[in-house]
């Protein structure tokens, strides 16, 4: 079971489409292509590291793409905070004073105050202003959601690489969603994540306890690798060298998978082949959506024809889809992936705005007028960080 879910399922099931297809019409299907996201955006990296020939075009999006990395930050975070929302060392109104705190300090570096992070790996947070007077949690500005020192100490680990025995484990999570961060880290579904996945993935040993973690723990997981579960091989030359294309994406205000992790995914692929850009973007090619949450959402531009109805409209330019079938059946490469937002992200209501979102390592940067809704005001830059 554990093999069909980590890299077998694909292949299968794309194999029998393939033969059911040729069936009933008679003929060959011609191109084939993949889009996924999360788990499935994990699931179709690893088809294009396995199983290059399978397809012609591959979209991932926020993919899981280090298994063990992402339920070990979640797992570190009860260690840190606490195991519930109820006993966590700094409550839920307290991270959403974090929260406006960050978008003090780091909403204008894109040049548009308007709630949305363009780069939040470009944010230098400084805690200072949240820290209380003294130790007891007072402050001298009566500010009754100040931290102190010692909350201060464990939140900040959560926004940091986990090291341990000289190894990263871990890229670092990103500001900028906090309060929403948080109540997912204590949804049940996370729980049942940590304690199955270390129970039968990693110790195969249904006794183990999850308060028992350590970061021993996490290290063991990231260097044994159980059942090949991570989807880290960066050499991807085979989908390259049969001419087939990439398009991965990932939000910056992913509350679930961490963005940090696509960043050093591609990079790690640019090395393992030792190639430019400009060689990469021949054939695979990556974008970060601002303001845009696990797999759609958020207060960003979100429907991008990434999955199922989150279409905004047919055209290339807006659908993920077409764009990738225009990339691999008429070489019309993606320069940005277009995001609509509609109020509500209700797609029968009117649009708020949209928004081009830069192919990485380029940033958006604002150069219009108003609060940022003006789609020409944003231009793709080298990183402002």
């Amino acid at each position: 079971m554990l093999a069909d879910w980590i890299w077998r399922g694909v292949p299968t099931a794309a194999h029998v489409g393939k033969s059911v297809a040729k069936q009933f019409y008679g003929r060959d299907g011609g191109k084939s292509y993949y889009v996924g996201c999360s788990t499935g955006g994990r699931q179709g990296f690893r088809a294009v590291q396995r199983n290059p020939e399978l397809f012609d075009g591959v979209i991932v999006g926020a993919p899981a793409v280090d298994q063990f990395a992402h339920i070990s930050w979640f797992a570190n975070g009860y260690r840190l905070l606490g195991p519930t929302i109820n006993d966590s060392l700094v409550s839920l109104e307290q991270w959403e004073e974090v929260q406006e705190q960050v978008f003090k300090q780091c909403d204008a570096l894109d040049g548009a105050s308007d709630g949305i992070l363009e780069d939040p790996t470009a944010c230098k947070f400084d805690w200072t202003p949240l820290i209380c007077s003294d130790d007891d949690g007072d402050d001298k500005n009566n500010n009754t959601l100040c931290l102190t020192q010692a909350q201060v100490d464990a939140a900040a680990q959560l926004f940091a690489p986990i090291t341990y025995n000289g190894t990263q484990l871990y890229s670092g999570q990103v500001h900028g969603t906090e309060p929403d961060l948080i109540s997912f880290l204590y949804n049940t579904l996370v729980s049942g994540w940590i304690a199955d996945g270390f129970r039968y993935i990693v110790f195969d040993d249904a006794s183990w306890d999850p308060t028992d973690f350590t970061l021993e723990d996490a290290y063991y997981a990231a260097t044994t690798n159980p059942h090949d579960a991570a989807t880290l091989d960066s050499d991807i030359s085979a989908f390259r060298n049969r001419g087939s294309k990439l398009l991965h994406w990932h939000g910056m205000a992913d509350t679930i998978l961490e963005p940090t992790e696509s960043d050093q995914y591609y990079r790690a692929v640019q090395t393992a082949l030792s190639a430019s850009i400009t060689e990469l973007d021949e054939f695979y090619r990556y974008f970060r959506a601002g303001g845009v949450g696990h797999c759609g959402g958020g207060p960003g531009a979100n429907f991008m024809g990434q999955l199922g109805q989150r279409v905004a409209t047919s055209d290339p330019d807006d659908n993920m889809l077409m764009r990738i079938v225009a990339w691999v059946e008429r070489g019309e490469a993606p320069v940005f992936v277009r995001g609509t937002k509609f109020v509500d992200d209700d797609d029968s209501q009117a649009v708020e705005f949209r928004r081009r979102h830069c192919k990485f390592p380029l940033v958006n940067q604002y150069t219009g007028k108003g609060n940022g809704t003006d789609e020409q005001g944003w231009k793709c830059v080298k990183a402002y960080s």
